[in-house]
């Protein structure tokens, strides 16, 4: 038997937000890694987030010990009751505490992003606490603090200010007092580790501990020559995603050959998706060639997705931190054809797949057209790729180093 099962550890996981409920990558990461140091390292994990129930279902579920009030993406910021944080602010510190005291580690996942400040009283406990950095943020201010000036200025519900928000917040807007204090952190990239250096460099442990795919719900799959035919998009429908650039690339493909198809797993409903779906509606190619698939259950999408397409577009225009999307896709066999922007390039190379330049606008439709002229490589490519992950980039392996590092700090 693993020793490390022997021994499982007792882990208070923290996070903006977590599955089922997740505004983007970063959060339904914390969901899956949980997941997997649970079952590969038999962890016992508790998880506090900002999920608008105490028990959602979901991946943990029966874990979930508590949670800050509120619900997710910016309509909480609009529509939480200040009257509810304050009433709500020592019986929430009271439970972390109670968590803290039973836990091992505590796992703060992407601490800058958190909105709510009491889980920063854990970096006073007896207990160590970990950051686990997948998200990459510009030099702006915590989400703790806009999110207190907002309230600061009434631009959240209840008026007049409490006095008491200001107990509550000020304590915790020295920047450098919370990432100081941490016992070490993990970064899912060595890009964010770079990018992150000055924030954390006075933390002495440090480690590079790349994404994973789960072998089990993304198995390599063999692609016919109708696959080879199908490129797929999978995303959000937000600009720097770069979906516009991807179906500008598709639209110039089809002049060369009609019978190509594209797969796009997006919810188009915010503002540049509607932009978007008008734009394929009113392209004769793109209305008969290109699927709308909606947002795709995480857990669905390796038989309505990957199943389906021989070529992954990844157009992404901002720096990806270390995107699982093109982890996922290469473990099933899939070619990725993507940006070498942020983490990107420290999983995809010209061995197995199609790394291009976004600042060049015609990078991807070139890529994309070479990766036709030569299809003839997807098989070799898409095994070199799969080998990748197999030997680096798997989850198991992922939880199995986390799990290691974490000791090391105990």
């Amino acid at each position: 038997m693993d020793a490390r099962k022997v021994s499982a550890l007792t882990c208070l996981v923290i996070s903006n937000s977590f599955p089922p409920d997740h505004a983007g990558g970063y959060e339904l990461g914390a969901g899956i890694l949980a997941d997997a140091l649970r079952r590969f390292c038999g962890w016992d994990i508790r998880v506090f987030s900002s999920v608008r129930k105490k028990t959602p279902p979901g991946i943990l579920s029966p874990q979930l010990t508590g949670f800050f009030p509120g619900r997710l993406g910016p309509a909480h910021r609009r529509r939480l009751v200040k009257r509810e944080l304050v009433a709500r602010h020592e019986g929430i510190c009271a439970a972390i505490d109670r968590e803290a005291e039973r836990a091992e580690v505590i796992l703060v996942f992407n601490p800058r992003r958190l909105i709510y400040p009491q889980w920063a009283r854990l970096l006073d406990s007896s207990t160590p606490v970990v950051f686990f950095i997948s998200d990459f943020w510009p030099r702006d201010p915590l989400g703790a603090d806009l999110f207190y000036a907002g309230l600061a200025k009434r631009r959240h519900s209840m008026r007049p200010r409490d006095p008491a928000l200001d107990v509550i917040y000020e304590p915790f807007l020295q920047e450098e007092a919370i990432f100081s204090r941490a016992k070490g952190a993990v970064f899912c990239s060595r890009y964010l580790q770079n990018v992150h250096r000055e924030t954390f460099e006075g933390l002495e442990h440090q480690s590079v501990i790349h994404w994973g795919a789960n072998p089990e719900r993304f198995p390599k799959l063999t692609k016919s020559p109708e696959h080879l035919k199908v490129f797929g998009f999978c995303g959000r429908a937000v600009l720097e995603k770069g979906l516009d650039w991807a179906l500008q690339a598709f639209s110039e493909l089809l002049r060369r050959d009609s019978r190509l198809k594209m797969l796009v797993a997006s919810d188009l409903s915010t503002a540049h998706g509607r932009r978007l779906r008008r734009k394929i509606s009113r392209n004769r190619g793109l209305a008969s060639s290109v699927e709308l698939l909606g947002q795709v259950p995480h857990d669905e999408l390796h038989e309505k997705f990957y199943r389906r397409i021989g070529w992954l577009m990844f157009p992404s225009v901002w720096q990806e931190p270390f995107a699982l999307t093109v982890v996922e896709a290469m473990a099933s066999g899939v070619v990725v054809i993507g940006s070498s922007t942020g983490g990107t390039p420290e999983i995809l190379d010209e061995a197995c797949g199609y790394p291009y330049d976004p600042s060049d606008p015609a990078a991807l439709s070139v890529a994309c057209r070479n990766a036709l002229s030569r299809s003839d490589r997807h098989e070799i490519l898409a095994n070199r790729a799969h080998r990748q992950i197999v030997e680096q980039f798997n989850l198991p392996v992922m939880a199995g180093k986390l799990d290691t590092f974490v000791r090391g700090l105990l």
